[in-house]
């Protein structure tokens, strides 16, 4: 239990904000795109956030029989998980729409796989 406790912990200091205050759409057009990273043992994860669009890559960097993705917090507080990439070397490009909220934070989690 200690150990998935830190594990926990450990994962929640992983939440990256997207450029601090990226949250609205400026008045006359698109959103505009802000890049994002995250990186953890397990792997690593980067691409832009366009809009209530989330597009970027995923990779497995260890094989350790996790299996990394990325889950995204919106604005409102929702949560969206993009597809999950293993065993290790393997990435995977991915989108996720967010149905028309901000996402504002980015998580690296993983899955045993």
């Amino acid at each position: 239990m200690r150990k998935q406790l830190i594990a926990l912990a450990a994962l929640a200091l992983l939440a990256v904000p997207v450029n601090g205050t990226a949250s609205a759409a400026p008045a006359g057009g698109d959103a505009p795109c802000y890049n994002w990273s995250v990186k953890s043992r397990e792997g690593y994860a980067n691409g832009q956030r366009c809009g209530s669009r989330v597009h970027g890559t995923v990779k497995d960097t260890r094989a350790d029989g996790r299996c990394p993705y990325v889950r995204v917090r919106t604005q409102k507080g929702w949560y969206f998980d993009g597809p999950w990439v293993g065993p290790k070397g393997r990435s995977k490009k991915f989108t996720i729409d967010t149905r028309g909220d901000f996402a504002t934070h980015f998580f690296l989690r993983y899955i045993h796989c």
